[in-house]
């Protein structure tokens, strides 16, 4: 059981509440559904004449468990979890809601230990966090809560200790400083966001080099002079371009992708014109003035909605230093865990989604808004974030067209 600790979390977070049946996009559908060891054991024992035999049957053993959060799982119904009834799980509403595994009881809530503080986030799969996190135009707020009562449920916990005497210098000495130094120059709306993350690729590229040693003075350094980076290397409209499609198209290649991201994706494609004849150049031209016009508009309003997520990315991904998760699926294609990894996957999600709302903007005109944007950042979410190949193939892609580092990735950051 999780002792209490001193909880760290996004102002947002304790006004989530799941939507049930009204849910644009139910969890319940489209994902594998892993269940607890000690879930397994209780549905199994379950004595209940009608979904006891069901428990029984439709929730199984993994064929090769790594840990007791993922001993088992409910066997879908054509990609649907067979306990799911008019927008509701079954289990809940006939057994309650201490009956639920620990993956069903927890998500969107992402957590992680980072010494001693448990950090408490919301995962932008979900349509109501998403909608929580992005909408506020004021700057997205932390805040530390005192301790609570014992929570057993709060599934699997990322851990980062720092006192850890494997790692006794470059960063993890000083995380929390890191952290909030990143998150302070991803706020700071006296630059244009595209100048934001260029300056943070120049962070990373310095941690990687020489570490915290001497804490962090000069990483403030070069956040005091976001203006004064040192000239690009451009890339033409045309080679970005099929960079992102051919990261787009190798992760709904290869994982199961939901209706809702398909969906934008074929509204980016009607919204540049695109068809059968079209060439790269004339695509190109038309993204290029989709970034200028509709888009730029809504910017000019909602540039916030793009900062939070790149924010709340930092807080929830345990950036630059990465959640376990995304770690395990480098480390399934042989990638070595670096910083630079981290900073790639974080542009390549950025570029992907800034580029598809260009496209979703001269598609819907007049009409594109807030709801487009939440649509497209929750979808896209839950297919690259919840990819297990796509880390690894991302990184292979960008190897592929000499993106190897921070500063080689700012090729394909906008101005």
């Amino acid at each position: 059981m999780l002792k209490p600790s001193p909880r760290l979390q996004p102002s947002y977070y304790e006004a989530f509440r799941c939507v049930g049946s009204v849910c644009e996009d139910t969890c319940c559908r489209g994902w594998r559904v892993p269940v607890d060891k000690q879930a397994f054991e209780r549905y199994h024992s379950c004595s209940h004449s009608e979904l006891g035999p069901r428990l029984q049957t439709l929730v199984t053993i993994s064929p090769a468990p790594d840990s007791d959060e993922s001993y088992a799982e409910i066997q879908l119904d054509q990609g649907v979890c067979p306990f799911l009834k008019e927008g509701l799980c079954e289990v809940q509403a006939t057994l309650g809601e201490e009956w639920l595994c620990k993956n069903c009881a927890t998500y969107p809530r992402v957590m992680a230990m980072v010494d001693g503080v448990l950090e408490r986030s919301l995962d932008f799969s979900c349509p109501e966090a998403a909608r929580l996190a992005l909408t506020n135009p004021q700057a997205l707020e932390f805040v530390e809560v005192a301790q609570e009562r014992d929570e057993s449920r709060v599934g699997s916990v990322g851990i980062v200790d720092t006192t850890n005497s494997q790692h006794p210098d470059k960063p993890f000495r000083y995380v929390h400083e890191v952290r909030s130094l990143m998150i302070s120059l991803l706020q700071n709306r006296g630059y244009p966001l595209s100048q934001r993350l260029l300056v943070l690729g120049r962070l990373c590229d310095k941690l990687e080099a020489e570490g915290t040693d001497h804490g962090c003075r000069g990483l403030q350094d070069i956040t005091r002079q976001p203006a004064a980076i040192e000239p690009r290397v451009s890339m033409p409209s045309t080679g970005r371009l099929e960079t992102v499609v051919e990261l787009i198209l190798a992760c709904i290649g290869s994982d199961a992708t939901g209706r809702r991201f398909l969906d934008c994706y074929q509204s980016f494609m009607a919204g540049l014109h695109w068809t059968m004849e079209s060439t790269m150049e004339e695509l190109a031209a038309n993204l290029d003035a989709a970034f200028a016009g509709p888009l730029a508009q809504f910017r000019a309003q909602h540039e916030y909605m793009l900062e939070h997520y790149l924010v709340a990315y930092v807080f929830r991904n345990l950036f630059p230093f990465g959640s376990q998760s995304v770690n395990r699926k480098l480390a399934q294609h042989q990638f070595e865990h670096s910083i630079s990894r981290q900073y790639q996957l974080m542009v390549v999600d950025f570029v992907v989604i800034e580029t598809l709302l260009a496209g979703l903007a001269a598609f819907h005109g007049a009409a594109f808004g807030v709801a487009e944007v939440l649509k497209l950042i929750q979808s896209a979410t839950k297919t690259f974030e919840h990819s297990l190949t796509y880390p690894g193939k991302a990184v292979d892609l960008l190897a592929q067209r000499g993106m190897v580092d921070c500063a080689s990735m700012s090729m394909l950051i906008r101005d």
